[in-house]
């Protein structure tokens, strides 16, 4: 990698963008205010795409048949390429793995489960404060250039699936009805289920899983923390940064507990109910702003108060689609349409429909004046959320 061009490439567009807001240019709510390619490079017939998003990073997965090797030596294998990034699509690292994968996850590590049911972790990842050369070529104390990252470890497991997840140097993996903790390729240890997990999620001393019939969170530990019978797998969102010490948004595709609830808000320490009420129209994951559980059903967005569940807004039918990304001026979302919206309780804020023949989101997120899709095609793209104001002419 390039670093000072990268460096160099970012100064231009600064410029360029206070030379134009100099000359009284505001951005408007929906304005594209930049887009990255994160798998540029890697391709070849067939193979699917993966991502996950941890901190700062995102993980960019090609699999399938492609080109690999260096410079002279290169072949057609079947493959999985990763790039790691940082949020602004800048690189920090690359990984090639000679097997096709079913999933990764983003951690300290990053994680492969690839389809001959091995578990691939690589060296710790560093970015480019903590483990880059520095701009005088000597090396940080962290390590060095990242540009080819290694595989530190694998481990064989008998029936893996995804999703796996990972957090502080720990991987957790479905295999079977089990749910495996990996660690240093040891599996640290395993939890029986009913029915094989579907939907994983992890935070700080805490793991949330879903199967058809239960949503059920465990310790650092493997210990059940509380467990509730549900019609449907479940997905979950958390308060702060995905700790114990918090609450939880649990979604059912189906009821919840007993009765036809299908949305609650539990303390996550002891899974005491806050309250419940129905929604109805999927599972997708509920989004948390401002103090607000945000979910969309059939085109609308709700908004419910996260302490009390009191219903603060709806938006109508604005055709807002999952996943949403909720922030303090209202909730933002990108169609498989190509149609990005921004929306409150006064219904459309605004619109702006992408020339492009995929838009499937996989994760998004506010980024300052801006809200960031990353799309299942290998790329981000920035939005303006709100109207700023005319600059100062010069």
């Amino acid at each position: 990698m390039n670093w000072n061009r990268r460096r160099l490439l970012a100064g231009l567009a600064t410029g360029t963008t206070a030379g134009v807001a100099g000359c009284g240019y505001a951005p408007g709510g929906g304005d594209v205010r930049g887009e990255a390619s994160l798998l540029t490079g890697i391709g070849g017939p067939g193979g699917s795409n993966r991502f996950d998003v941890a901190g700062n990073w995102v993980a960019a997965a090609r699999s399938g048949q492609q080109w690999v090797g260096e410079f002279g030596d290169r072949s057609f294998d079947t493959a999985t390429t990763v790039r790691i990034s940082d949020r602004d699509g800048n690189e920090i690292g690359e990984f090639v793995h000679l097997e096709p994968s079913r999933d990764l996850a983003l951690g300290e590590r990053l994680y492969l489960l690839d389809e001959a049911n091995r578990l691939v972790a690589t060296d710790p990842i560093y970015d480019g404060e903590d483990g880059e050369d520095s701009e005088d070529g000597e090396a940080n104390e962290v390590g060095d250039n990242t540009d080819g990252i290694e595989a530190a470890w694998r481990v064989e497991l008998d029936e893996p699936d995804a999703p796996i997840a990972a957090r502080d140097g720990t991987a957790y993996v479905p295999d079977g009805n089990r749910l495996l903790a990996v660690r240093e390729g040891t599996v640290v240890w395993e939890r029986d289920v009913a029915e094989p997990v579907e939907t994983l999620r992890v935070g700080d001393g805490i793991v949330l899983a879903s199967t058809e019939s239960a949503a059920l969170a465990l310790d650092a530990d493997g210990e059940t923390i509380w467990e509730f019978d549900i019609d449907g797998p479940a997905t979950f969102a958390t308060t702060g940064e995905q700790t114990a010490e918090g609450m939880t948004v649990v979604r059912a595709r189906g009821r919840l507990f007993d009765d036809q609830d299908d949305l609650a808000v539990v303390d996550t320490l002891n899974g005491e109910v806050h309250w419940s009420t129905s929604v109805r129209g999927g599972s997708a994951r509920p989004a948390i702003a401002d103090g607000g559980v945000h979910v969309v059903t059939h085109g609308t967005v709700t908004a419910y108060d996260l302490e009390d569940g009191v219903r603060r807004w709806e938006s109508g039918d604005v055709g807002a689609t999952a996943p949403i990304v909720a922030g303090p001026a209202g909730v933002y979302s990108l169609g498989d349409n190509c149609e990005a919206i921004g929306a409150d309780a006064d219904g459309r804020r605004w619109s702006h429909t992408l020339d492009r023949r995929n838009c499937a989101v996989v994760d998004g997120w506010i980024d300052g004046e801006t809200v960031a899709f990353l799309l299942e095609a290998g790329g981000i793209v920035w939005f303006q959320r709100v109207d700023e104001e005319p600059g100062l002419l010069f």
